[in-house]
C-alpha cells in the first residue's frame, strides 16, 4: 500500500513539474494579450530617422503618405518626417540626417545623388521585375501593394545598411 503511494505522489508531481515546463514554451504566444506586441516585433534597435520626399501628386508617395501607413510608423516609434515641394526637401535634408528616404521610384535617383541616406524607392502597383531591379540597385525597395506592415522590415533593413550600395 505504501508502495502504491509513492507511485501516485510521484506521478502527481511529475505532473505537476511537467505541466509548468510545458506553459513556457511558446503556449504563451497562443493566449490571447500575453503574446509580443508589433511594436515589439519591429522596434529597432534606435529610433530611426524616416524621410518621405515626393511631391503629393505622385500616387506611390502619397499611398506611403497616408493615415495607415503613418499611424504604422509611429506605432513603432520612427521619427517620419514629409516633405511635399523641393525646395521643402532640400531645407529638410540640408538641417537634418535621415536613416532612410522614402522616394518616388522615378525620383530615387536624383535623391541618391542629393543625400547621403539610404534611398528605398517607392513604387505604386509594380511588376516584380520593376522591383527586383530596384532592389539590385538600391539594396531595398517597396510596393505600396504590399501594405504598411511590408514597409516596416523594408525601412529595417534600409536603416541597417551600412552604406548605400551604387
Amino acid at each position: 500500500m505504501r508502495k502504491l503511494m509513492m507511485l501516485r505522489g510521484t506521478v502527481v508531481l511529475a505532473m505537476l513539474a511537467w505541466s509548468s515546463i510545458a506553459s513556457a514554451c511558446g503556449d504563451k504566444f497562443l493566449a490571447p494579450g500575453r503574446g509580443p506586441s508589433l511594436c515589439a516585433l519591429n522596434k529597432p534597435p534606435h529610433q530611426i530617422a524616416v524621410l518621405i520626399y515626393g511631391a503629393p501628386s505622385s500616387a506611390a508617395v502619397s499611398a506611403v503618405s497616408s493615415n495607415e501607413y503613418r499611424k504604422t510608423l509611429a506605432m513603432v516609434g520612427y521619427k517620419v518626417t514629409m516633405c511635399t515641394g523641393s525646395e521643402e526637401c532640400l531645407q529638410a535634408l540640408k538641417g537634418k540626417k535621415f536613416d532612410v528616404v522614402l522616394a518616388d521610384a522615378k525620383d530615387a535617383n536624383a535623391v541618391k545623388e542629393q543625400t547621403g541616406s539610404n534611398v528605398v524607392p517607392v513604387f505604386m502597383n509594380a511588376s516584380k521585375e520593376d522591383v527586383n531591379e530596384a532592389k539590385v540597385a538600391y539594396g531595398q525597395a517597396f510596393d505600396t501593394s504590399g501594405g504598411s506592415l511590408k514597409l516596416l522590415t523594408v525601412i529595417n533593413r534600409a536603416a541597417g545598411q551600412t552604406q548605400s550600395p551604387n
